[in-house]
Formats: structure tokens, sequence, C-alpha cells
């Protein structure tokens, strides 16, 4: 019998795909998502978007200290969500950028702590990258980081990133214009 795990990611649509859906959503729903010129003109939202990136990775590991796993992959999902949004407007590629990645796992007790701190690692060095102004080694850095968290979600916690993406982009498409008046 197939691992479901692994039948849903081969059911998957291509994350390229998977941002402009994301990208769609968030705009209806009167977000103010990541454009091309944004990385020149609006110096303040990439950093921003990398905190938040940064903010979903802490949540995650709240939520595996106290063993809810559940939880931890919605937070997880978040940070793949983060990711493709803002990639979304700055590649077309980014399957192949993922894929070109090589993401190794690190030896340590508990694994998923040193897991969690190189997902931190990869959106500093994003971060870093948008500093120097490096758009090729910021999407590197985002893939790689995709790539660490979209492993974790199989092998640790279990579960399908893409169906739990899905689910949580569902939840997201019914919340509505800036749900909980939050600010754009």
């Amino acid at each position: 019998m197939a691992d479901p795990v692994v039948a849903a990611a081969m059911s998957a649509p291509s994350l390229d795909t998977l941002a402009v859906k994301i990208r769609l959503i968030n705009t209806l729903n009167g977000w103010d998502v990541l454009q091309a010129d944004d990385w020149e003109s609006q110096p303040h939202k990439v950093p921003a978007i990398l905190a938040l990136i940064h903010s979903e990775i802490t949540e995650a590991y709240v939520e595996l200290r106290y063993a809810e796993f559940d939880l931890a992959a919605v937070e997880c999902a978040d940070v793949l969500i983060r990711i493709l949004d803002a990639v979304g407007a700055l590649t077309s590629n980014f399957d192949n950028l993922v894929k070109r990645v090589a993401v190794t796992q690190t030896a340590a007790t508990p694994v998923w702590r040193t897991q969690l701190l190189d997902m931190h690692r990869d959106v500093t060095n994003a971060l870093e990258a948008y500093r120097i102004n490096d758009s090729q080694d910021f999407l590197l850095n985002l893939a790689r980081l995709f790539a660490r968290v979209d492993r974790f979600m199989v092998e640790e916690l279990r579960v399908s990133p893409y169906e739990t993406v899905s689910t949580k982009l569902e939840k997201n498409r019914k919340r509505g214009y800036r749900h909980g008046g939050k600010r754009a």
C-alpha cells in the first residue's frame, strides 16, 4: 500500500501554480502582496515578510515543545504559504529552484529543534541576501527553507505538506476581507 504522504505529494500542482493561487486568495482578502518592483521601491516589505516567516517558524517550535504536532503542521503550512506568496512576485520558476537545493539532515538530539534552528538560519540568510541586493541568493535561501520545511512536515510530522497547505488555504479563502480587522 502506498504511503499517503507520498501519494498526496504526487497529486500536488506545481509550486508556481500554487503560488499564483495563494497570491490570488491573499489579494482577494485585501492583503498587500509583494510585487516584483517592491524589491527596489519598497525596501521595508521584504524584511517584513521574512519577519512573518520567522514568526511562523517560532510558532511551530512552541507547538512542538508542547507536543502539539497538528498545530505545528499548520504553522509549517503557514511558512510554506508565506514563502510562495513572496516568491510568486519574483520568479515563475520556483519549482526548479527547490529541486536544485540540497537539504541534508543534521544529527542532533532532539532532531526537530536543530531542524527549526536551520529554518531560522535560512530566513536570516535570505535577509542578508536581500540586504546586499542579491535576488538570486535570496530566492535560493527561500527555496532551501521551503525544501527543509516540506521535508520536516513529511518526515517528522508525517503529514502531507500539500494537503496541509490546501486545508489552510481553503480556511483563508473563507475568512474574507482583512479578517480579524488586521492591517494590510
